[in-house]
């Protein structure tokens, strides 16, 4: 099986050639691709101009469709919603998609899959964008402000009764 290894700036991030899997073994490759992608939901977003690596399998199904199947890491960041400081995590995301090249409408459940690339960045915007938390908090345990003095009571316990 053949692993295609990409970094950002060597190609279009996240695209891989129709050709490069045709002429697999099996009409499948092995994928390791990574590059930066915008993601933002209201309270968290991947970290601007960091890595976003997807590791997995590029199969042809028939002439028309592929089928990818992948994990996606990205790290995020966000305001936590309880005490409003910082927070952060990683984000693993398992995938398996069909592109198709007889993709009628933007309804179906597939992604658009061009005769000559498979470009993978909408799949993995999308997976990212699904998969941000739209709470973070910067802990399970974060005790959030003083609903009276807005002190923050991770850090002690505040003058109010």
């Amino acid at each position: 099986m053949q692993v295609i290894q990409l970094k950002a700036g060597q190609s279009k991030n996240f695209s891989v050639g129709r050709s490069q899997i045709s002429r697999a073994p099996g009409r499948q490759v092995s994928i390791e691709l990574s590059g930066p992608i915008e993601a933002k939901v209201t309270g968290s977003q991947v970290v601007p101009g960091s890595q976003v690596d997807l590791v997995g399998d590029v199969q042809e199904v028939n002439s028309t469709s592929v089928l990818v199947s992948a994990t996606v890491t990205a790290r995020w960041i966000g305001e936590c919603t309880r005490c409003l400081e910082p927070a952060q995590g990683v984000m693993n995301v398992e995938l398996r998609e069909l592109f198709s090249e007889n993709r009628v409408s933007d309804d179906e459940l597939t992604y658009r899959l061009d005769p000559e690339v498979v470009d993978m960045s909408d799949m993995v915007r999308d997976a990212c964008i699904l998969e941000l938390p739209q709470v973070p908090l910067c802990s399970t345990t974060c005790k959030g402000l003083c609903s009276e003095c807005g002190e923050n009571l991770n850090f002690g316990r505040c003058g109010c009764s």
